[in-house]
């Protein structure tokens, strides 16, 4: 009976010894695992890598033949295939403008795909689909036809599958790092990803020849004036909504009460909550709906309807006779939206996406608190346009409009960026109302005052000087400045006489200063 406590202590040193093991084979394993880790985990960097570098490759093929291969049937066919900016009011109707007259110019038909609206899983960003499926005697298949349904379609299968690659691609992105890729490839971009705006897939054809020649890479006035800009832009041509889609409209504008045969001025007034990005340079683009209620007041007195445009994150206006707030109306559409700036007699507004869907419709206009004045200044005989004022921080004062006019300022305007010397201020009610009164009642012939004229000839001159220098190369430089050309010593509107006189020499708001 003696050995078995012997026993009991083999088992109990066993016991430890294996404990002791396992510890052992613990530390063994972490320090094995940690060395693994650190090997997957470059492995996996490695491959990341290599994927973001296949990305780009694949995005740039896909960017180069799609876009490649619809530029060169452009140049063969009878019909052009233009894709322009989607997401913004401004770029969309200034390409389908410019797209028009380039179909005119070349006598041929021009087709603008816009892809349908799918579901938020998959949104596409359009600022408004009636604006690219708009009417005109050169563009090829009406909106309302079944071969222009089937060519949009497929437009969307396209955008769509590219949208599904950049989902999976991410998808495997975040497994092998954990974490959203950082590179977003040029043609397929997504709403989720922070560092883009908001967009879709995005590629544009057609674009580099709005405004020059196919091949030319370089600036010429030379090429500009072979245009022939003024008489492109003051011919008029045909362009509206379909006589289905008319009929609709028109139903839905007796519905806001206004009648067909009374005429009606559109106002849009900028407030900045439409795009947040913007709102730290709300002193150069916004302005206040408030001191517009005079001028408005001046119009329905005359016997017209003033409609107000924008969104309903904009301010309310009050109750007032022969006054719609549109946003804020069940009729708030994309056709309406359209419509109602074709219809009215007059389009009143400033340097936003509106005022180009005004001149595909070569409207007559009314600028008020224009920041800018080199494309966004009025285009026709008898527009008038006044200006907001310009403090100069580094000079404690207001400058006169003739010392803005020898400002080396055309650069910047071509950038959005002013600078930081330059507090803008808006225009005053009286200033509103002096100039809607001069253009209620000014003679059919427009004529311009020596004044005027001169305003008009100094702009161009500081323009020119702008488009001499070198513009930052973020920005296609060729194209930009064929772009911003094409419209300089086309536009036959002016500054308002009265404003000229009272800020010409002394701008009016000296003696106060600006917050």
């Amino acid at each position: 009976m003696q050995p078995a406590p012997a026993k009991k202590n083999l088992r109990a040193l066993n016991g430890d010894e294996t404990k002791l093991l396992v510890r052992q084979v613990i530390k063994i394993i972490e320090k094995l695992k940690d060395g693994t880790i650190k090997v997957v985990l470059s492995l996996l960097s490695q491959i990341t890598g290599l994927i973001d570098l296949a990305a780009r490759f694949v995005s740039r093929t896909v960017d180069h033949l799609l876009v490649g291969s619809l530029e060169l049937f452009n140049k063969k066919s009878p019909v052009l295939i233009h894709i322009p900016v989607l997401r913004a009011w401004g770029d969309a109707a200034e390409e389908v403008n410019f797209g028009i007259l380039k179909a005119r110019r070349e006598g041929k038909k021009i087709l603008f795909p816009c892809p349908h609206a799918l579901s938020s899983t998959f949104p596409i960003s359009v600022a408004n689909r009636e604006l690219i499926r708009i009417d005109s005697d050169y563009c090829w298949l009406s909106s309302d036809s079944f071969w222009r349904y089937l060519v949009d379609s497929i437009f969307t299968a396209v955008l769509a599958t590219l949208r599904i690659l950049y989902l999976v691609w991410r998808f495997n992105l975040r497994i092998l790092r954990f974490r959203r890729p950082s590179y977003v490839p040029p043609a397929i971009r997504t709403e989720r990803a922070p560092q883009v705006r908001k967009a879709y897939p995005e590629f544009y054809v057609g674009r580099t020849t709005l405004w020059k020649p196919d091949q030319v890479d370089y600036f010429s006035w030379d090429v500009v004036r072979a245009f022939n800009w003024k008489q492109q832009l003051q011919q008029p041509v045909f362009v509206g909504l379909s006589p289905k889609k008319q009929r609709k409209a028109e139903q839905m504008r007796l519905d806001m009460g206004i009648p067909l045969d009374d005429w009606f001025v559109s106002l849009h007034v900028r407030e900045g909550h439409y795009e947040g990005r913007f709102s730290e340079k709300a002193q150069f683009y916004d302005a206040s709906i408030q001191n517009y209620l005079e001028a408005i007041r001046v119009i329905t007195s005359a016997g017209g309807w003033v409609v107000r445009l924008g969104d309903s994150t904009m301010t309310p206006l009050p109750p007032m006779e022969r006054v719609v707030d549109y946003p804020f109306t069940p009729q708030k559409s994309n056709l309406m939206d359209i419509y109602l700036i074709r219809e009215c007699r007059t389009f009143m507004g400033m340097a936003s996406g509106p005022l180009e869907v005004s001149r595909i419709f070569q409207n007559s206009e009314i600028m008020v608190n224009l920041a800018e004045w080199s494309t966004a200044f009025p285009l026709r005989k008898g527009s008038l346009a006044i200006l907001k004022h310009y403090f100069s921080r580094s000079r404690n004062r207001f400058l006169s409009v003739k010392e803005i006019l020898e400002e080396p300022m055309f650069e910047c305007q071509a950038l959005s960026q002013f600078g930081d010397d330059y507090i803008l201020v808006e225009n005053t009610p009286n200033e509103i109302l002096d100039v809607v009164e001069e253009y209620l009642s000014q003679p059919t012939e427009h004529p311009h005052s020596d004044l005027q004229k001169e305003f008009n000839y100094q702009r161009t001159l500081q323009i020119h000087r702008g488009l001499a220098l070198e513009i930052p190369p973020t920005i296609p430089e060729v194209i930009q400045k064929y772009r911003y050309a094409a419209r300089i010593e086309s536009m036959e509107g002016t500054i308002g006489q009265k404003y000229l006189e009272q800020n010409w020499l002394t701008d009016s708001y000296n003696g106060y200063k600006p917050d």
